[in-house]
């Protein structure tokens, strides 16, 4: 998924998914999970459908999460 597709960028399913387009304020993906080409919509600023999926439709696949923080910079001196 595009890094600045949502604001969730750093939501721990994301690895999930892959960014298809944005038009306003919808963003449209592609489940890697599911066969064929899976396209799921959601608002710009959630994830609440693309975790509804996920439970609903992959409940038997033990999903990984990622941490998506980013590293602490280390400052030189």
């Amino acid at each position: 998924m595009a890094e600045s597709a949502i604001t969730s960028e750093g939501w721990r399913y994301a690895h999930y998914f892959e960014f298809v387009r944005r038009i306003d304020r919808n963003v449209t993906v592609r489940c890697k999970l599911c066969p064929g080409q899976k396209l799921l919509s959601t608002a710009a600023n959630t994830t609440s459908n693309l975790n509804k999926h996920l439970q609903r439709t992959h409940a038997k696949v033990k999903l990984i999460a990622k941490d998506r923080t980013p590293e602490p910079r280390v400052r030189m001196l």
